[in-house]
């Protein structure tokens, strides 16, 4: 408001007045190759233009083998027909919040313990206008079974790999 941008207040620093807008266009496709019975192939790929950041892209790619299919359902063990194994690689990424790409400030408060007291300061926190997009790579597999039809069971596994982190510096931590 008026007075906070006025450092009106004493206990806060007051805020930075600010307007930001964003154009972003993007697309997104995904193909399923089956191969053979039993083992197909996910492949997917996203892109976005991101006004004043830049463009991504992210593509993905998966497979699904179920192994009653390949070998073949009556030759395969009633308790393994219903087992699927699969597993996903991808390359993702999230670009920067308005928030955190305007280079203006906001002003929140921030709890610090000094030897044993909490005290309570101002935190003015800025955004950076040369943020780029925070990526990972994404590892998952995982497996789904059935051994009966009444019952489902899976397990996962993922991995996230980040790079160019994109996060406010915690005010306690400094």
């Amino acid at each position: 408001d008026h007075d906070a941008s006025e450092l009106g207040y004493g206990f806060f620093f007051g805020f930075g007045n600010a307007r930001v807008e964003r154009s972003v266009g993007s697309g997104y496709a995904e193909l399923l190759w089956p191969f053979v019975r039993g083992v197909e192939l996910q492949t997917a790929g996203r892109v976005e233009h991101h006004e004043a950041i830049e463009t991504t892209v992210s593509p993905s790619a998966g497979l699904v083998v179920t192994p009653s299919d390949l070998a073949g359902r009556s030759e395969t063990p009633a308790a393994l027909r219903d087992l699927r194994i699969r597993g996903q690689v991808t390359r993702a990424f999230r670009t920067p919040s308005l928030y955190e790409a305007n280079p203006s400030y906001s002003t929140t408060i921030g709890a610090f313990d000094e030897n044993g007291i909490d005290l309570y300061r101002a935190v003015r926190q800025f955004g950076n206008p040369d943020l780029g997009p925070e990526k990972a790579l994404v590892v998952t597999t995982g497996i789904e079974w059935s051994p009966i039809e009444e019952l489902a069971l899976s397990g996962d596994y993922w991995n996230y790999d980040y790079e160019d982190k994109v996060a406010a510096e915690n005010a306690v931590q400094i």
